[in-house]
């Protein structure tokens, strides 16, 4: 089951739900580390780093998020993040 990631989830994640944060991290981390392993190399490290600073920056800016804006998808382009 994909998570929704609507105005609902947006005030649990404030709130500082675990499932809500969990939800965020499970649905980002694959994607972003996708699109970002090659772009630093190929190592492991940068990517990591960038990912982690990725996450931890979504959260601490939640609060000016407008969910709807994007169709309630934290990937509001066609695709996630990604080769293809």
């Amino acid at each position: 089951m994909q998570a929704t990631f609507d105005s609902a989830w947006r005030r649990r994640a404030l709130a500082g739900r675990p499932r809500a944060v969990q939800a965020l991290a499970d649905a980002a981390l694959l994607p972003l580390v996708r699109y970002c392993f090659h772009r630093v190399g190929g190592n492991r490290y940068p990517c990591e780093e960038v990912v982690q600073e990725t996450l931890l920056r979504a959260l601490r800016d939640l609060e000016d998020d407008d969910p709807s804006r994007c169709g309630n998808n934290i990937f509001p382009a066609a695709d996630p993040p990604g080769p293809h």
